[in-house]
């Protein structure tokens, strides 16, 4: 039997361990090194079982646009501050999402961190404060959400994946700062072209033909229906982003997991469907 992304993923506790250790490092890396360590945070994310169902569950219904919107605020002398959400479910997706739009690129880091956290003195001492105002609180909001437990249920996927009655986007570019030059000591930025604008509906309606599939299929078992519907949601969560690399890794994921599963003669349509549009 071919081995499908769940066979790596680590649902044990171990995964806090190893959150815990990749958002230490991020909070205490330099300004030069500090997306390639958000990519790794977000990478240990997608790749944990446990992790992922509690980030989804947190972001069900989360609109980042509009929370970024509200997040913006200014002191007493006019200067910009960001003010994080108050509840901690909030909290976690505001930041996951954050952390998403500096790796796609569809908010310029260093844009952002002049703009709420401009220090006078260096691009180090701006990402310094920004680490320790949101990256080390998220990885404590985390830790502790995660031990109370949550999970994604085949109705909150489809909710997710509708298309008429879905909730908006979490993240609109339209709300995010104007992109700078990239400054002479960052690492080069991974340009994307991201999806053709022309699949993304089509991708969206084959996952939720699938994830109807998943749902309402009694010869699924438990364990495969969970596996299916999560791997559906990354792979919806990452169309939406307009991400294309995490879009691909993600259908790598969706496609093997088809292909092992007790229904796959039934989804064939929609994985030739994915194929055509994804290879």
């Amino acid at each position: 039997m071919q081995k499908t992304i769940f066979d790596i993923m680590d649902a044990s506790d171990d995964c806090l361990d190893e959150f815990r250790s990749v958002c230490t490092e991020l909070a205490q890396a330099k300004y030069i090194l500090a997306e390639k360590k958000m990519s790794v945070v977000l990478q240990t994310i997608a790749k944990n079982k446990k992790l992922y169902a509690f980030f989804a569950d947190c972001m069900e219904g989360f609109d980042f646009s509009y929370e970024l919107a509200k997040a913006r605020k200014t002191d007493g002398a006019g200067n910009p501050i960001l003010i994080l959400p108050t509840e901690r479910k909030e909290r976690i997706a505001f930041v996951f999402c954050l952390l998403l739009s500096f790796d796609t690129g569809a908010t310029e880091f260093k844009e952002f961190l002049h703009t709420f956290y401009e220090s006078g003195v260096s691009a180090n001492a701006e990402y310094a404060e920004f680490a320790a105002d949101v990256i080390a609180p998220f990885c404590e909001d985390v830790v502790n959400g995660l031990l109370h437990g949550t999970q994604l249920t085949a109705d909150k996927a489809q909710r997710e994946c509708g298309s008429a009655d879905a909730p908006r986007p979490m993240y609109s570019e339209r709300s995010a700062p104007q992109r700078a030059p990239e400054p002479p000591e960052s690492t080069p930025k991974d340009e994307s072209p991201g999806i053709s604008p022309a699949l993304v509906e089509p991708l969206l309606a084959c996952a939720k033909e699938i994830i109807g599939i998943a749902a309402r299929d009694p010869g699924l078992g438990a364990q495969e229906r969970e596996e299916l519907l999560l791997m559906c949601e990354a792979f919806v969560q990452a169309v939406r982003f307009n991400a294309e690399k995490p879009a691909r890794t993600m259908y790598i994921g969706l496609k093997n997991t088809m292909r092992c599963c007790s229904i796959a003669h039934r989804l064939e349509t929609q994985a030739r469907g994915l194929e055509r549009m994804m290879d």
